[in-house]
């Protein structure tokens, strides 16, 4: 693996959603997330929340949500809340009539789990925020895992615990985590409309130095992937996970 100046860091979460007008009404309504200045990564009618980086990003792709309601590339996002705050939660949620999918523990912190208004998963888990804060993404892994988790690592993550199917990388220093699901019966897209939708959902990285790119590049066509430059501002590399994963990751320059 090449050596670049400093690790990535986790700058953004895009998804796609059927109502921009419905998801924020959600998302800073109920859950009480900031408005997030507009990402340079997105040239379509947007929407991004949380107080910083790293971003959640919903990009409005309406005619392919309606006609693949059940299509989720994502395992699931999930939310830094105040401590001791879940049962408080749970009361916010029944005011705003949310009924919670339940309440989980997993690598040793306890979530408290629900659904946006596109069916995306959501978690809350216990951090050191008074506002939520993205702290980790779940995404469902096919075939080899490994694969992914090198990527990972390549871009400043480090494997950290292993529950179940369930493998768990960090971030330091803020300690965002990336949890890979083994998901082997998952056939991924099957249709061109999946494939289209599956192109709007992206886990965007910032690095310092735009000479840092291609090295990352290298690294992904060695682990087998396809990893393609476009220049913009800022330029970026897209690196496809192809059957691995249904998320890409976009690697950007500051």
């Amino acid at each position: 693996m090449a050596i670049v100046s400093a690790p990535a860091r986790l700058h953004r979460v895009i998804l796609a959603t059927g109502s921009l007008q419905r998801i924020a009404g959600f998302y800073t309504t109920v859950l009480k997330l900031q408005s997030a200045e507009p990402p340079r990564e997105c040239k379509t009618k947007q929407a991004s929340f949380l107080p910083a980086e790293p971003f959640l990003t919903f990009v409005a792709r309406p005619g392919l949500m309606s006609a693949l309601p059940a299509f989720k590339p994502l395992g699931g996002v999930a939310l830094g809340v105040r401590r001791e705050a879940l049962d408080d939660w749970i009361s916010n949620l029944a005011a705003a009539r949310i009924q919670p999918t339940g309440r989980a523990w997993a690598f040793e912190d306890e979530y408290l789990c629900l659904s946006d208004p596109d069916g995306s998963e959501l978690a809350l888990v216990e951090a050191d925020f008074d506002i939520p804060h993205l702290v980790g993404v779940e995404l469902h892994v096919r075939h080899n895992s490994n694969q992914v988790g090198l990527m990972a690592q390549r871009l400043g993550f480090a494997t950290v615990d292993v529950d179940g199917p369930t493998t768990r990388l960090q971030m330091e220093p803020r300690g965002i985590f990336l949890d890979l699901l083994d998901h082997p019966l998952d056939a991924g897209p099957t249709s061109d409309a999946e494939t289209m939708l599956r192109s709007y959902h992206e886990i965007v990285f910032r690095v310092r130095e735009t000479d840092d790119l291609n090295p990352i590049a290298d690294d992904a066509r060695q682990l087998g992937f396809v990893a393609t430059w476009h220049d913009g501002a800022p330029p970026y590399v897209m690196i496809n996970l192809g059957e691995h994963c249904d998320f890409d990751f976009r690697i950007c320059a500051d």
